[in-house]
């Protein structure tokens, strides 16, 4: 699972979901990015893809943010190749060359949202 909140396109701020932490916490985290960038760029690869528009759509019911745009695609990566098995003898296993992984494609979603301006400006 991976999804990646881009605060900013300038200073390339970026965190990296490994699995493990709850929607509130990015959401919550995207709150506090808005709170000091105008916009934000939400992605997600795979299986992560519910969870972007999850936090996509927490922002955008709590008023905190509206979306501008979104898209979707396919990336293509070469995955890390598997570890070779340790021999029965405990010595390892003799490598003469690391084959490459084998390419995988993955449907990838960008939402970028941008911060709602709740200051009254009445004078």
């Amino acid at each position: 699972m991976h999804f990646a909140m881009c605060v900013d396109h300038l200073c390339g701020a970026q965190v990296t979901r490994i699995a493990g932490k709850s929607v509130s916490f990015y959401v919550s985290l995207c709150k506090r990015a808005l709170l000091v960038n105008e916009t934000l760029e939400l992605s997600g690869i795979g299986e992560a893809m519910a969870t972007t528009v999850n936090i996509s759509e927490v922002l955008e019911n709590s008023g905190v943010a509206n979306r501008i745009r979104v898209c979707t695609s396919m990336v293509t990566f070469q995955e890390a190749p598997a570890a070779a098995p340790k021999s029965a003898e405990g010595f390892g296993s003799l490598s003469l060359g690391s084959k490459p992984g084998k390419l995988v494609s993955r449907p990838k979603i960008q939402i970028w949202m941008a911060a709602v301006n709740t200051s009254d400006d009445r004078s």
